[in-house]
């Protein structure tokens, strides 16, 4: 009988050892987990540290860069205007009868009033220049301080999260964290499916626009043949010679224009807005096809049920996210520019048109870069049309599109200064590639 409960007693004590041993061995595990956690995320706060810092860097380079240029650009201007008064001045000196002083006051008068007139424009550009750099110095160290902030936090969560798991030896704040974690998945999928009851497309888009109904079945019977393709000549190239040809071969204007499609759509004419090549689940050409066959209908490719409502969301920079978004060379998305876009080309591929003997195509380059044109000579977009011809630099032209047609979301916060300089820069490059191909309506006669 006692060896018999010895026994028993030393059987229950060594699986109660293996037991406490397997836990401190689970929690040890489980520590050293969370420390390596711990460093890797210190880690990975300190690179993301590192990337904004060299972003800051780089940007602040090239800002001083431009400023250094405006800079030299306005005295240059200030050399010439200083000049041609000292000019003018000495011009009416000249004029002037020796002796007559009365007439000699008066034109000192009217120097010194004019000298001090132009001192005071100086010292009130001067001081919008100094304004508007203290103004960005100031959110520059308010975005620094945010930052800060937010990495002390993070740094300090990650402390107090090591310090909760070495602290917990029976594991109850893992199972804590882990029913917290259920909770709130449940609650969130609550509220997802509760707001596309009440509001429908909310969340998830609708598919059933699309379907493989034959073209036969919707529509007349349309031409088999495929639109006269561009031969050899690439989409930027046509898009360069027809735009030169509306500017009057005036090239500061063309470049304007052609480097803000290039930062749109990279001159492709079938270019749907990247956000909603995913929302469709379709590449650029399979969209192009299915709009032209009318699998996707006119009502959906143009975004919005109603005119002048739109279905989309604000996304994680307060930027407006239109769900069917941007296609074409200008990414147009509006629901104006996108109906304005789909009736001319029924027109061009209807009776009468220069494609009323190929199939209906939405994304024809030739179709969209007269688009483009098209929209230049409207009444609404003339004056801009003017603004282009008349700028005396590329970027120039840049700004003029972007303020007055594209008005596109501004990442520096500087209406468009900085932006218009980031979207000049193809400039070169573009004039490199497409003007030794360009063959004026003179050459052509010629030939």
């Amino acid at each position: 009988m006692s060896d018999s409960s010895g026994k028993k007693s030393s059987d229950k004590m060594n699986s109660s050892g293996s037991s406490d041993e397997l836990r401190e061995a689970r929690r040890k595990k489980q520590l050293e987990r969370a420390k390596k956690n711990y460093e890797r995320r210190v880690a990975e706060i300190d690179k993301a540290d590192k990337r904004r810092d060299k972003f800051l860097e780089t940007n602040d380079e090239r800002l001083e860069k431009i400023r250094a240029r405006d800079d030299e650009l306005l005295q240059k201007k200030r050399e010439k205007r200083d000049a041609r008064i000292s000019q003018n001045r000495d011009r009416i000196q000249k004029r002037h009868v020796e002796g007559n002083s009365e007439r000699q006051k008066k034109f000192d008068a009217a120097t010194k009033r004019t000298d001090e007139f132009i001192a005071k424009q100086r010292d009130k550009q001067n001081a919008k220049i100094e304004k508007h750099r203290q103004e960005i110095r100031r959110k520059r160290a308010e975005n620094d301080k945010k930052s800060r902030d937010m990495r002390e936090e993070a740094l300090i969560r990650e402390k107090n999260r090591l310090k909760r798991i070495e602290e917990d030896k029976d594991g109850s704040f893992e199972l804590r964290r882990f029913k917290a974690i259920i909770i709130i998945g449940i609650a969130l999928f609550a509220v997802l499916i509760i707001t596309e009851i009440v509001l429908p497309g909310t969340f998830l888009k609708k598919h059933e626009v699309i379907d493989d109904t034959p073209i036969e079945e919707k529509v007349s019977i349309l031409p088999s043949k495929e639109y006269k393709d561009l031969g050899d000549m690439s989409e930027d190239q046509m898009l360069y010679n027809l735009l030169m040809e509306h500017f009057d071969e005036n090239e500061t204007a063309v470049l304007g224009v052609m480097c803000n499609l290039k930062a749109e759509s990279k001159f492709q004419a079938s270019n749907l807005e990247d956000y909603n090549n995913n929302l469709w689940g379709l590449e650029d050409d399979e969209y192009t096809e299915k709009v032209n066959r009318k699998t996707i209908e006119k009502k959906d490719f143009l975004e919005s049920r109603v005119k002048n409502s739109t279905n989309g969301f604000y996304n994680d920079t307060n930027q407006w996210v239109n769900k069917d978004g941007g296609y074409g060379y200008g990414q147009f998305t509006s629901y104006d520019k996108k109906d304005d876009l789909y009736e001319y080309a029924e027109t061009w591929f209807g009776p009468g048109g220069p494609g009323e003997d190929y199939k209906f195509n939405i994304g024809d380059p030739e179709m969209q870069a007269n688009y483009v044109v098209h929209l230049l000579e409207s009444d609404e977009y003339k004056s801009l049309d003017s603004q282009i011809r008349n700028a005396d630099k590329v970027v120039d032209a840049c700004f003029l599109w972007l303020k007055y047609y594209e008005i596109p979301y501004d990442p520096y916060n500087d209406n468009y200064f900085t932006l218009a300089f980031d979207r000049a820069e193809p400039a070169d490059e573009i004039h490199a590639q497409c003007a030794p191909n360009y063959k004026s309506q003179k050459d052509k006669g010629e030939e």
